[in-house]
């Protein structure tokens, strides 16, 4: 939310900060976007999956699924 300018103020750091200040140097130094870009998708991808992995345990059904795919 900071890169749009709702969250952490500065001079407080912050993923979307570092990104929205990488904007300026894009052309010359990629490296200052990257960085945070790349780790704002693996934490997102991350927590996407810890999402997926809870909503599988908490599903009932899914347990009586697995043990008729395993034969039991």
């Amino acid at each position: 939310m900071s890169f749009l300018g709702l969250g952490i103020q500065p001079p407080e750091p912050s993923l979307g900060l570092m990104l929205q200040e990488a904007r300026g140097y894009i052309r010359s130094d990629a490296w200052f976007g990257i960085c945070p870009g790349v780790t704002i998708v693996i934490m997102v991808l991350a927590l996407n999956q810890a999402a997926d992995d809870m909503a599988k345990r908490a599903d009932p059904r899914s347990g009586v699924q697995r043990m008729r795919q395993s034969g039991l």
